[in-house]
């Protein structure tokens, strides 16, 4: 039997792993950083943030930086650890630019669910 899948796009996969990033002190992130970032506009990284927040895995002030939740550390390092393992095997095995294995290793990862991330994982 399946589990509910951990995450439900790969926008919101790929907006964890660089939040992940961008917080490893613990210190926040500012809204228009990853809007820079991700070369989106701000209204989208409010629409993104708001459903990370949704699902508590981010907290923010009003108008103010974005921090991540220890749940939301949590899943975004499993995210990692399963991209970290994923990325270097879709690359070698298409020999594509690595922006395009990057963009399908989001979007494998959100099709995921629970078991099968920390299944994988444990690879």
């Amino acid at each position: 039997m399946k589990t509910k899948k951990a995450t439900p796009t790969a926008n919101i996969v790929r907006y964890l792993l660089l939040l992940l990033k961008l917080d490893e002190d613990g210190s926040g992130v500012r809204s228009v950083d990853l809007a820079d970032r991700l070369g989106v506009k701000k209204p989208s990284v409010y629409q993104v943030i708001r459903t990370l927040s949704e699902k508590a895995l981010v907290e923010q002030e009003r108008y103010a930086r974005v921090y991540m939740t220890e749940s939301g550390r949590e899943t975004a390092a499993l995210y990692q650890d399963c991209y970290n393992r994923m990325l270097p095997c879709i690359a070698k095995a298409t020999g594509l630019r690595e922006e395009i294995c990057r963009f399908a290793v989001y979007e494998i990862l959100s099709r995921m669910d629970w078991d099968e991330l920390h299944a994988y994982a444990l690879v």
